[in-house]
């Protein structure tokens, strides 16, 4: 029964928790597929900041079918924050992504 048990949430992990929050190399690699989210920063969004993050996020939790992750921009300048990259794996996911939420 433990094994049964252990097979279903190893098959449902990435549905249940499927951000992966600090990619490595290997990761980024698997996730080639970027779309820039320019201005999702809470300098240029304040309060709503969280609130918008959060949605962009739960999108991606509820329609996307592969993995994806999330990133902050940063000019290579002054290393600033001006937004976030979300990363799929899949081709399809990132335009979804783009043509629903941007």
């Amino acid at each position: 029964m433990r094994k049964l048990l252990g097979g279903i949430r190893a098959a449902r992990a990435t549905r249940i928790w499927p951000e992966v929050t600090d990619p490595t190399d290997a990761q980024r690699a698997a996730m080639p597929h970027g779309v820039d989210c320019e201005g999702v920063t809470v300098h240029d969004l304040g309060p709503i900041f969280g609130a918008e993050l959060h949605r962009l996020k739960r999108w991606c939790r509820e329609h996307r079918e592969g993995a994806f992750s999330v990133e902050p921009i940063r000019d290579p300048a002054t290393r600033q924050d001006t937004g976030r990259r979300f990363r799929f794996s899949r081709l399809e996911d990132a335009a979804l992504f783009r043509l629903s939420c941007l």
